[in-house]
């Protein structure tokens, strides 16, 4: 396949990188080539890179070479400071699965199927999705070693090698080294993204083949998540004010970054208060420097903050590896799964949160209706009926974790820290929900994101996105859903809430999924009005977006403009361009059109056959009513050979087929007698008249008369 011109080109040890762009992605057709929809297709384009290990006069045809293609997080994330140092590429999960689904929109999905199958490749043996995906190569091992790309975390954080390349990082033929958040789940968004592509192609027999491999894909990622990770918890009789605990199923999360939310949210402060306290005890801190891409970054919440991110990382692999091994990884590092069958959950840090576990629900409705679709296109191999029994399970399951988080009396959804039971004990699969995080938090409005079977939680969440007063309001500005909640804001005046491009795109799409499509709507237009720098009015239209478009991560919430600086990757966003797209270009309808129970070619061969098989009776029809008709007017002459050889040969029986005397068990009867008149018994009558017929019938067989002719023509 040819991909698009290469406008920018590095090299990393001889494998080419390439940041392309092409004609489709950039062509701006509609909205009249407004600035936000032609920066914005710009902005994606110039972050497809195309990783390959061909060498420089291969091009990258030869299938046996490997080759990745994803897009970076925004356009500098790689780029080194040192520029005789080679850094890492790298694919985020969220950015890559939003790109797939607009690329698919603007008429690529080829690209768009490339993308997931570069995300796909880091996936687990154990079936563990990765939020950050690395490359480098064999050759040239310092990009390797970044702790940190941009802000995002680098592959030295990490400890484990995953997913297909994993074997192969001593296979000498292909130089691309695969690394990855071995760690760190990747937010379960991908069904729906992927359900969302196909409907948004052209659902060609190609985007079918990519849907159905991709499928067996998603049941293994599911299956990790409620068969590995999702436990029983419990919620302990001091906090529901009974004397009987409840036991729900649950899904807890075992690191912030495994979140959408922003570090600096105040939820962190309650849920990591353990982990902090821990950190301190032992007085860590790490052993390099965090650059400053980092601490410049939109959501750095400081260094004791980031610190206790980095220690639970470390707290964790030393929670999974034997007490002899944990002074030598101190040391060294050593590959090991942080997630397994018998995962014990660091003691420290669990939560269960709404937006991972809405993401979760929606992929689960949204992988039985990929199961549908493969049914119904008679894609080969199909899903089983016990593969569709278990989604249904899982849908079911994972809706009940999401409701569980629905506080009745606040009238709004809460994330909740999760108690891991200690490693000595054997039952370390029941865990323990201790505190309901009662923050005002914009992420609550995640919930939305899955369709919410009881309209007074939809009605309760959504009038608190119009309030601009109380405990859980959020319109504190004429731009809607700060960060925080309006009240959290004025009791601690020094916090600078912001607005996150990404929180209003889930929420507003989730309103209208849950019939609340002006609230949905209203949303979806001051996010533009921002991006473009216009004031969130009716007066506000696209044509006025010019040349102030920025596509940053996040914007202050009390001046409007964007957070972050170009060298830190905030204001230049993948992840903004593509919603951008999504929300000024219509999505088309989501539908498909079934085929038939068998295929065409199948249908047109079965035809075929019929009709040769009914032309052949029909000739067969055709030569018989001939035949009789001649043997009528040959034995008026008297000249019919079969006749004359069935009187030679039995006279006793047949005598006269036309009314003569006729010998039957040895009575004469008058000539005027009919050969159906019988004498003796009606029932040794009845045996006559079947064995005359029979006889008859016998001899009127066509195959039977050329026996007799070929016999009569011997005798002559």
């Amino acid at each position: 396949q040819e991909f698009p011109t290469a406008i920018h080109k590095n090299s990393i040890h001889g494998l080419s990188v390439t940041m392309s762009g092409n004609n489709d992605v950039y062509d701006s057709g509609s909205f009249n080539k407004t600035s936000l929809e032609a920066q914005a297709r710009s902005t994606i384009a110039s972050s497809i890179r195309v990783l390959t290990d061909a060498g420089s006069n291969d091009n990258g045809k030869d299938p046996t070479h490997k080759k990745f293609i994803f897009p970076a997080p925004c356009s500098g994330v790689d780029d080194a400071e040192d520029e005789t140092t080679d850094h890492a590429e790298m694919a985020e999960s969220t950015t890559t699965l939003l790109a797939a689904r607009t690329l698919s929109k603007l008429g690529r999905s080829d690209l768009s199927w490339e993308f997931l199958r570069t995300l796909f490749a880091a996936q687990g043996e154990d079936g563990l999705m990765p939020r950050y995906v690395y490359f480098t190569d064999n050759d040239g091992l310092s990009g390797w070693k970044d702790y940190f790309l941009g802000p995002f975390p680098g592959p030295q954080l990490f400890i484990e090698l995953s997913g297909e390349n994993a074997s192969q990082q001593k296979d000498q033929s292909s130089r691309i080294k695969m690394g990855s958040s071995s760690t760190i789940m990747a937010p379960p968004h991908h069904a729906t993204s992927i359900l969302e592509t196909f409907y948004l192609s052209n659902q060609t027999k190609t985007d079918l083949y990519f849907l159905g491999e991709c499928f067996a894909k998603l049941n293994r990622w599911h299956s990790f998540l409620h068969d590995h990770v999702s436990r029983n918890c419990t919620i302990s009789s001091d906090v529901t004010g009974g004397n009987e605990s409840l036991s729900f199923p649950c899904l807890p999360i075992q690191h912030p970054w495994e979140t959408e939310i922003d570090l600096t949210s105040p939820i962190w402060r309650h849920a990591l208060k353990n982990v902090t306290n821990s950190m301190k005890e032992i007085d860590w801190v790490p052993s390099f420097e965090i650059p400053s891409p980092v601490k410049q970054s939109f959501d750095y919440p400081g260094d004791d903050e980031y610190y206790t991110l980095l220690y639970l990382l470390y707290d964790q692999s030393q929670n999974n590896v034997s007490d002899g091994a944990q002074e030598k990884n101190r040391q060294k590092h050593r590959r090991r799964k942080i997630y397994s069958s018998n995962m014990l959950f660091s003691p420290q840090f669990a939560m269960l949160d709404v937006g991972f576990i809405a993401a979760l629900s929606k992929s689960d409705r949204d992988m039985l209706q990929i199961a549908k679709i493969l049914v119904d296109k008679n894609y080969v191999p199909p899903p089983t009926w016990e593969v569709m029994e278990s989604l249904a399970v899982r849908s079911h399951r994972s809706q009940e974790m999401l409701h569980r988080l629905w506080d009745q009396r606040r009238g709004a959804f809460f994330n909740r820290v999760v108690l891991a039971k200690n490693r000595t004990d054997e039952n370390y699969g029941n865990l323990t929900v201790s505190i309901t995080l009662d923050v005002a938090v914009g992420y609550n409005f995640a919930a939305f994101w899955d369709q919410l079977s009881n309209k007074t939680m939809t009605e309760n969440i959504a009038s608190q996105l119009l309030h601009h007063t109380g405990n859980f309001s959020f319109l504190c500005d004429d731009f809607p859903l700060w960060s925080v909640g309006c009240d959290e804001v004025r009791k601690n005046e020094s916090f600078a809430p912001f607005m996150l491009p990404l929180l209003n795109y889930r929420v507003s799409n989730g309103l209208k999924r849950n019939n609340e499509a002006g609230l949905g709507y209203f949303i979806q237009t001051s996010t533009v009005n921002l991006l473009c720098g216009l004031s969130n009015s009716q007066d506000s239209t696209l044509e006025e977006c010019q040349e102030q478009v920025h596509f940053a991560r996040a914007f202050n919430a009390s001046t409007h403009l964007p957070l972050g600086s170009e060298s830190t990757c905030d204001v230049s966003s993948t992840l903004t361009a593509a919603i951008a797209l999504e929300i000024i270009l219509p999505d088309k309808a989501f539908r498909y059109e079934p085929e038939p129970p068998i295929s065409n070619s199948s249908v047109i061969f079965l035809i075929a056959v019929e009709m040769v098989v009914a032309f052949g009776i029909g000739i067969s029809c055709l030569l018989l009513s001939l035949n009789l008709v001649r043997r009528i007017s040959s034995d008026e002459e008297g000249n019919d050979a079969f006749i004359q050889s069935v009187r030679e040969e039995e006279p006793l029986q047949v005598s006269d087929l036309y009314g003569e005397n006729t010998l039957i068990d040895n009575e004469i009867r008058s000539p005027s007698a009919s050969p159906f008149e019988l004498s003796n018994s009606d029932a040794g009558g009845k045996f006559e008249v079947f064995a005359w017929t029979l006889s008859v019938l016998s001899r009127l067989n066509p195959w039977s008369m050329l026996g007799k002719r070929r016999s009569c023509l011997e005798r002559e």
